[in-house]
């Protein structure tokens, strides 16, 4: 009988370690003002844009439910032109609006799941279900070190992996540890 009690307690440990907690998702009351430009702060990228610079992604809510978003980024430098993917989609959960399917094309897609929203529409945390992928998004091209810290916070008590976190350089400005950048990607 010990025996046996012994075996389920090990097997239901061992059980309760795989279950990942349930991470809770941001509320979208308003979806139309999630709409318009945002740049990309940081990301934990695909490999397609794992050497992006000046990316934004513009969304554009089309009726009720559906979603368009242009990803806008250059490969590799300053100079590069720029690259635009268009992603149709439509919102998954439509009684918190936070879940996203988006696709390029009728073979692939790929679901947002909206993490973080503050209040005044100007910060987001969007990443995939499985934390493999995440984007950090404002609607202007730098915040200040305390919003920084907030941010990486929020990455790291959702269960990312900071060490993946890429940060994103905008054209000339500085980062959020002071830094400068000119036009060719290098410190001043």
């Amino acid at each position: 009988m010990k025996k046996k009690i012994f075996l389920f307690l090990f097997l239901l440990g061992c059980a309760s370690k795989q279950i990942k907690k349930e991470v809770e998702l941001a509320n979208i009351p308003e979806i139309r003002k999630m709409g318009g430009k945002w740049y990309v702060l940081a990301h934990i990228p695909f490999e397609f844009e794992s050497q992006a610079y000046e990316a934004k992604k513009h969304f554009k809510i089309i009726g009720y439910g559906k979603i368009e978003e242009n990803y806008f980024f250059k490969e590799k430098s300053f100079s590069s032109p720029q690259l635009n993917i268009l992603m149709q989609g439509r919102i998954e959960d439509l009684k918190k609006k936070s879940i996203w399917k988006m696709s390029k094309d009728r073979f692939s897609h790929f679901v947002y799941h909206i993490y973080y929203l503050n209040k005044k529409y100007s910060l987001a945390i969007l990443g995939t279900k499985d934390m493999k992928h995440l984007w950090l998004l404002a609607r202007y091209k730098k915040v200040s070190s305390q919003t920084w810290n907030f941010l990486k916070s929020k990455v790291e008590k959702l269960g990312f992996d900071l060490k993946l976190l890429r940060f994103i350089p905008h054209e000339v400005h500085p980062t959020f540890d002071g830094d400068i950048y000119d036009k060719s990607g290098k410190k001043r």
